[in-house]
């Protein structure tokens, strides 16, 4: 096949990519994708801001990056979290620390410092950016480049993907070092080339140091290389043994980066027991507590179907159903796409050696494995359009985006219009400065009430009704909604939900989507933070005025 032939898309898809010309009007193809994924992500990075108290959970705050500074990240610093992303906001984070020395900014004030918080949150959009790209060049090593497009497409707009690329949460972080390390690990199979085998240990270590999740991706990898690698050898000629002295050396080169890149993003020699206090962590009180079945083969089954739901939840039923169908052609046509089918190891590997050892998943866990779905997606999407009739093929596919577009949408939608700051106005409108407002949920829960004379309640109705009761009371429906009827601090909100004790209702809101065709309320997933149900109650003398 001679360069820029044309090819039917059965030709391209399932088997080794073709050599392909790189002509302006095809990197304008994803160039115009990624511009919309940054406007996607872009929209509502605001959100939230400026506040003490950051909306999104588990977002790294600048306050845990200064600290981590402030010790160089040595001498026994540690974090829930491993350090290679806080060096990379360490460097963010440096030039206002030089403005703030020089007394041109005060950072102390919610407004300069969320500027601080936008400026962590760009290095998420911008890692998102390079991940889509990231996802569109493997798939150009995998198969044709309209599959390729659809991949990164389906990446864009996998719905908790929106919410995560504005934040600055580790979920993109990690999942562009692992994306990379999928590019490096095509070309290592495709070329044997040894700069792609230390390419690749980099990047699955890098990827492990952001977020430690992500080791599990890892587990079977170097089964998958020397399998790989054999197969290769027994089939390359005389120059056997010449080639397994170079695969040796390869591998102890492999093997030495990946050491070296583990100390240095660890900063194990300088930081050794901080490491060791992490760990202890991540094994003890950072996951213990979630976990949500038994080590039972009953339980493992119920914690599969919970992934898959989350898998459905992040790519919606249209496009699920496509990269299933898309995984079933693969497995079922020869010659098969090898470097395509040994992604599905990764996902193996992540589901044994993470998901099946933590024993919990919420969303944002299984991007990886809607990710590497995406993958298939792609390719079957790209065959969709290539057959006949033309008009009916194109306008499924368009349905089909129509609706994950749609979905993606509703997030930043509901972002922009978040409930809380409709509350905001009315408790700027209806409490005066003299009056106290009584918070019966975490403030980050809650609308931005910084400068209110605000008391923190006790949840117990006992010690509730012996201390001074504030003017209002606010609290977040879903919050209240957790806690088990057994529970000491059920009781509080049940008063609120049937005879409120010397109060009475004041204004409960949250905005209607109606057209949204994605839910998130009843997933697992931090996005149920997002447009909560806000209740305010008003003392009764007060409310009778």
């Amino acid at each position: 096949m001679t360069k820029g032939q044309l090819t039917t898309p059965a030709t391209l898809i399932y088997t080794e990519r073709v050599t392909h010309s790189k002509t302006p009007r095809r990197w304008h193809s994803i160039a115009w994708l990624i511009a919309l994924s940054v406007v996607l992500n872009g929209t509502a990075i605001w959100w939230g801001l400026p506040n003490s108290a950051s909306w999104a959970p588990d977002e790294i705050s600048p306050s845990r990056v200064l600290d981590g500074l402030s010790h160089l990240f040595s001498g026994g610093w540690t974090d829930k979290y491993p350090p290679v992303h806080f060096y990379a906001l360490a460097v963010v984070l440096l030039p206002f620390l030089g403005l703030d020395r020089l007394k041109a900014v005060d950072f102390s004030r919610p407004q300069a410092a969320a500027v601080i918080v936008i400026a962590f949150r760009l290095l998420t959009l911008l890692m998102a950016a390079g991940l889509i790209y990231l996802v569109y060049a493997c798939g150009r090593e995998l198969y044709d480049r309209r599959g390729a497009l659809f991949a990164a497409m389906i990446t864009m707009l996998l719905v908790p993907f929106l919410y995560y690329a504005k934040t600055a949460n580790l979920e993109v972080p990690y999942l562009f070092w692992f994306v990379w390390s999928l590019y490096f690990f095509i070309r290592l199979s495709k070329t044997g080339r040894r700069r792609y085998y230390l390419l690749f240990a980099m990047a699955a270590v890098l990827c492990a140091g952001t977020k430690d999740q992500a080791a599990g991706l890892f587990v079977l990898a170097p089964l998958i290389i020397l399998w790989n690698d054999w197969k290769k050898r027994t089939t390359s000629g005389p120059d056997r043994m010449g080639r397994g002295s170079r695969l040796a050396k390869t591998y102890l080169a492999m093997i030495a980066v990946a050491i070296g890149t583990f100390l240095l993003g660890y900063n194990v020699p300088l930081n050794f027991k901080g490491f060791l206090g992490h760990i202890k962590l991540i094994t003890g009180p950072a996951s213990e507590p979630y976990q949500m079945v038994p080590r039972t083969a009953a339980g493992y089954g119920h914690l599969l179907v919970l992934i898959l739901g989350q898998i459905r939840f992040c790519l919606g039923w249209p496009l699920l159903l496509i990269c299933l169908a898309g995984l079933l052609l693969v497995l079922s046509r020869k010659p098969r796409n090898r470097e395509l089918l040994f992604l599905l190891a990764f996902g193996f590997s992540y589901l044994v050696f993470f998901l099946g050892l933590v024993r919990f998943s919420y969303d944002r866990f299984v991007l990886p494995l809607a990710i590497i779905l995406a993958f298939f997606g792609g390719p079957a999407l790209s065959e969709l359009l290539g057959g006949r009739p033309k008009i009916l093929r194109a306008a499924v596919v368009i349905a089909v985006f129509a609706f994950s577009f749609l979905s993606a949408l509703s997030v930043d939608v509901l972002m922009i219009r978040d409930s809380r700051y409709t509350v905001e106005k009315w408790l700027r409108a209806n409490i005066k400065p003299s009056q106290t407002l009584g918070t019966a949920t975490p403030i980050e829960y809650l609308p931005r009430i910084d400068g209110y004379n605000r008391v923190s309640l006790s949840l117990r109705p006992a010690e509730f009704m012996r201390a001074p009761k504030p003017d209002y009371i606010i609290f977040t429906t879903e919050y209240a909604r957790n806690y088990d009827a057994d529970s000491p601090e059920n009781p509080f909100f049940s008063w609120f939900w049937r005879e409120p004790p010397g109060y009475l209702p004041a204004f409960r809101y949250r905005t209607s989507l109606p057209w949204r065709p994605v839910r998130f309320e009843n997933v697992y997933t931090n996005l149920q933070v997002i447009n909560l149900e806000i209740q305010v109650y008003a003392r009764r003398d007060r409310a009778q005025k």
